[in-house]
């Protein structure tokens, strides 16, 4: 696990390449009237590393607006969910705690059979991790994209 830690570091770098130059109106824009804001996709990231954070048994108690941006849920973000400010930091310092917590499993951890298969049919936890680091790039091309449609410059 300490190679997908390593790239969940890199996932953080390469986040402030994608979001540099963001503001509300970036954050709030939907490229289609059915199509997730950054703002949304931002918070389903951060639950999805608290997720896997948990999944790898830290204690990390579930908080209630994560259920803003679980799988599936209405994209419409009500007023008193967390900002796109506060979802940066919370973005950070899941990054920081799911690193610490893979760096410290045992492959017997790794190899742990899940209760339920994950989409890509992954059965274990070390499965269900990488098909999570995917997860994360598809939407960091989403994020990608969504500069491309608000004007901003490309960064490579």
């Amino acid at each position: 696990m300490h190679l997908l830690a390593r790239q969940f570091a890199f996932m953080d770098q390469f986040f402030g390449v994608i979001t540099d130059g963001f503001e509300a109106p970036q954050w709030q824009e939907r490229p289609g009237e059915t199509k997730n804001s950054g703002h949304w996709i931002l918070g389903h990231l951060v639950v999805s590393r608290r997720f896997l954070t948990r999944l790898a048994g830290a204690e990390l108690e579930r908080e209630a607006w994560e259920e803003l941006f679980d799988m599936g849920a209405d994209s419409t973000i009500p007023e008193e969910g967390p900002s796109p400010e506060e979802l940066v930091a919370k973005f950070y310092a899941s990054g920081e705690l799911l690193r610490a917590t893979l760096e410290g499993l045992e492959d017997e951890a790794c190899d742990r059979v899940l209760s339920r298969p994950f989409p890509d049919g992954s059965k274990t936890f070390a499965g269900a991790a990488r098909f999570l680091h995917g997860h994360e790039m598809y939407h960091f091309g989403q994020l990608g994209l969504l500069r491309s449609h608000c004007g901003l410059p490309g960064f490579a």
